[in-house]
């Protein structure tokens, strides 16, 4: 049982019959509760396409699992009758849940989280391949205020200059990659901010066939296995170094892009999608069912039990707003 209260917002999706492909969901991208549909509904819709047997609604369903990002999770719902797997993206840590997915391996801190990649970004413009390994275009794909000052000064775009590269920011749609030679990611966010971020960033580069600069940031640092999986930067003079690097060094352009294709491999809609196929139908399943199997005392003390979740959610998330920058 997938949960998402603004699940009427995309009810042509959910009621079509015939199997709906993930970049059709670009257009909603607008929509209210967008990010809990970019987890929630990606992973109904696709598990459904696949065959399994998936609902979705709008509430918590008593003795069921059911899986809701953190903006739909409420103290008020009660959703203690249910089997609560709960989403944790750049939010707080949620606790009235029985198990949680996390984006970060940062989050992962007990034995019922489960580290979940980010869906791809939807309909991404990979670049065009007749662009060869020239390096004259570095773009960045995402909230301008969340790139480092440095980076948007212009001082480094003057040196960007310097070396015939032009950077270009889009704040707007982030999956047009046609035209990038290369893309940038330093966050200007809190240390705390750095540790739930996702590596979508990374992820959708090498999905694009892009080379990638970015911060040292857990979720990138975890998935790094080799030199031509991206460039980890912290200045402007670092990711300089680098362009003159990838225009210099023969055969590290296409090496990187190479390295990328064979990585994006495990970050595609389908890898995911069997990836929640083994969780949901593996460990998940086996909690589920302890949790079914419990006896009527045991039972008894889940309204109690709840309280005391809900307590620590409620902390977790004043914690949160404490150590997140605004």
């Amino acid at each position: 049982m997938f949960v998402h209260k603004a699940a009427s917002s995309w009810r042509p999706l959910i009621e079509r019959d015939e199997p709906v492909h993930p970049e059709e969901m670009e257009q909603f991208a607008n929509m209210p509760n967008c990010g809990a549909a970019a987890w929630v509904l990606q992973a109904f819709l696709l598990l459904r396409a696949r065959g399994h047997e998936v609902a979705m609604t709008d509430r918590f369903v008593p003795g069921a699992v059911c899986v809701a990002h953190y903006d739909d999770i409420a103290i008020r719902d009660l959703a203690w009758p249910s089997f609560v797997v709960a989403i944790e993206p750049d939010r707080a840590r949620p606790t009235i849940c029985n198990a949680r997915l996390c984006q970060s391996p940062a989050q992962v801190k007990a034995p019922n989280d489960f580290l979940m990649p980010v869906w791809p970004q939807p309909a991404i413009i990979a670049r065009d391949e007749s662009r060869g390994d020239r390096v004259e275009t570095l773009g960045y794909l995402g909230r301008t205020a969340y790139l480092g000052e440095s980076f948007r000064s212009e001082s480094f775009q003057t040196e960007l200059g310097r070396l015939g590269v032009k950077l270009v920011i889009d704040d707007t749609t982030w999956r047009d990659y046609s035209k990038l030679d290369a893309v940038i990611a330093v966050r200007d966010v809190s240390a705390y901010d750095l540790t739930i971020k996702p590596p979508s960033k990374l992820t959708n580069a090498w999905l694009a066939g892009v080379p990638a600069m970015l911060g040292p940031e857990p979720a990138f640092q975890h998935l790094k296995e080799s030199e031509l999986d991206y460039f980890e930067v912290t200045t402007p003079a670092e990711a300089l170094e680098a362009i003159r690097r990838l225009k210099k060094e023969p055969g590290l352009y296409c090496a990187m892009v190479e390295r990328g294709g064979e990585r994006a491999m495990d970050f595609s809609h389908d890898a995911i999608a069997r990836r929640w196929e083994s969780l949901l139908g593996g460990r998940i399943r086996e909690m589920y069912e302890g949790w079914l199997a419990r006896g009527p005392l045991i039972r008894a003390c889940d309204p109690a039990r709840f309280a005391i979740d809900a307590i620590q959610h409620k902390r977790e998330l004043g914690r949160f707003n404490r150590l997140i920058k605004h």
